[in-house]
């Protein structure tokens, strides 16, 4: 995805993250340029991941699922930590 016809991948990452709605999605560069400079700069840009082809395809769709479970897992934690504050709340103000 680093080499496209009207920007490379690196443009099209830094345009994903400008914008609102999409820079929540985890984006990940699959790419023929292997070199340590693209991995970082693309990792720097906010991709969660740099895979060089070739790759494997189930190791793709590995990857994919375990940053889907986690990020499910981080939305979860925090969904019952303000759960809990809001009914610590609700207890707290009655008592007053």
């Amino acid at each position: 995805m680093v080499l496209m016809e009207e920007l490379d991948g690196f443009d099209f990452c830094r345009l994903v993250f400008e914008g609102e709605k999409f820079r929540h999605i985890p984006f990940i560069f699959l790419t023929a340029k292997a070199s340590t400079e693209d991995r970082i700069r693309g990792l720097e840009l906010g991709a969660i991941d740099y895979i060089e082809k070739p790759f494997k395809i189930q190791e793709l769709i590995t990857k994919i699922d375990s940053i889907l479970s986690n990020l499910r897992k981080q939305r979860e934690a925090v969904i019952t930590k303000l759960t809990s504050r809001l009914f610590l709340n609700r207890k707290e103000s009655k008592k007053t």
